[in-house]
């Protein structure tokens, strides 16, 4: 199942929370909306929007059948007051030694806005929040940096970081986006299609354990597109 949300004029394409199975390697996750769509009502952070999306009651049924521990989240755009709320997650999650980290340059090197920056919310506390980076991978426009994922101890396993990936990747496909990647577990991220990364392919500007760079496809044989070091994408984010 999939739907559309427009919010703060950007559309994100989100597909329920059944777990998505992936081999290895990368494949293609299919975006495209739902051509239905029904009426409902979703929080924007300070008042209750009309939206053509489907039933997101429905969605957080299914999401506590398949795992009874799912809470149900809010899921917004980043803003500058979530910033000390978001500083202090990512320092409980990651500690001082995320600046150190390969992807952490990446991030740095980038002059742009981020495309997607999105929190998750429970009854009003910060449960996750999810960052993209626009990068060019030999030169080449179109591919995306996911990271950092971080989640709120209390909130672990409760299908928050499944949610924020999902919505993510969701409105960066229909942002124009054709290739994720990210360095990470792949136990955890093949369930949102990614997979380990053909070796030499993709060039990060440091150390990086081969089986922990991963790529998924948002657009079919993107990845074949796509081979060189990874940079930021500093040019005008439009396309």
């Amino acid at each position: 199942m999939i739907w559309r949300v427009r919010h703060d004029d950007k559309t994100a394409i989100h597909r329920n929370a059944a777990t998505l199975r992936a081999p290895t390697t990368p494949i293609f996750i299919d975006m495209r909306p739902a051509p239905e769509a029904c009426h409902c009502l979703m929080a924007d952070g300070s008042a209750s929007t009309a939206i053509a999306c489907r039933s997101l009651a429905t969605a957080s049924q299914n999401d506590r059948r398949a795992n009874p521990m799912t809470c149900a989240f809010m899921i917004r755009q980043q803003t500058p007051a979530d910033t000390p709320a978001i500083d202090a997650l990512h320092e409980e999650a990651f500690g001082p030694g995320r600046f150190a980290r390969t992807a952490y340059r990446i991030r740095e090197a980038s002059t742009q806005p981020p495309p997607i920056a999105l929190t998750a919310w429970h009854n009003g506390e910060l449960a996750g929040a999810i960052h993209f980076t626009a990068i060019k991978i030999g030169e080449r426009r179109g591919a995306i940096l996911l990271g950092p994922l971080a989640i709120a101890p209390a909130y672990k396993n409760k299908g928050c970081g499944l949610k924020l990936m999902k919505d993510g990747l969701g409105e960066a496909a229909a942002l124009g986006f054709r290739l994720a990647i990210l360095v990470g577990d792949l136990p955890y991220y093949q369930r949102v299609g990614f997979g380990i990364a053909p070796p030499g392919r993709i060039v990060l500007p440091g150390p990086v354990d081969r089986a922990r760079l991963l790529a998924a496809e948002l657009a079919p044989g993107a990845l074949a597109e796509f081979s060189g070091p990874v940079t930021a994408d500093n040019d005008d984010i439009k396309r």
